[in-house]
């Protein structure tokens, strides 16, 4: 069993993507929050994996992502966006996001990545 947190500003995002994980991934433990919650869930509990957007109404997105990382460095961080692959693919791999997968392809790459990083982790 291992556990993901759905980072979104929107609800109904955080709800279609915890379907199509629920669908594929029945052994995960999915939890969704808004932006304003995720860094006290990602403090207070231990995370497999977030699942975050970094296209955020407040423009903090990569602030956010920032300070995931240093509640939980453990807590392996996939950034979903609608943000252009690049340069934000670059620009979140060297704020220590292990994966960048575009909201149009992630019924196709979401579980796959997840899977895969899953399969690597330490």
């Amino acid at each position: 069993m291992f556990r993901i947190l759905l980072v979104d500003e929107s609800v109904s995002i955080r709800t279609r993507v915890r379907q199509l994980l629920a669908l594929d991934l029945p052994d995960a433990v999915i939890e969704q929050v808004g932006p304003w919650d995720a860094v006290d869930r990602v403090e207070r509990a231990v995370w497999s994996f977030v699942v975050m957007d970094i296209g955020l109404s407040t423009g903090g997105g990569l602030t956010l992502l920032a300070r995931l990382r240093a509640a939980n460095p453990e807590t392996a961080i996939i950034v979903l966006s609608s943000l252009p692959v690049e340069p934000y693919a670059l620009e979140v791999a060297k704020r220590g996001a292990r994966a960048y997968v575009h909201k149009d392809r992630a019924s196709e790459d979401l579980v796959s990545t997840l899977c895969h990083l899953r399969r690597t982790q330490p």
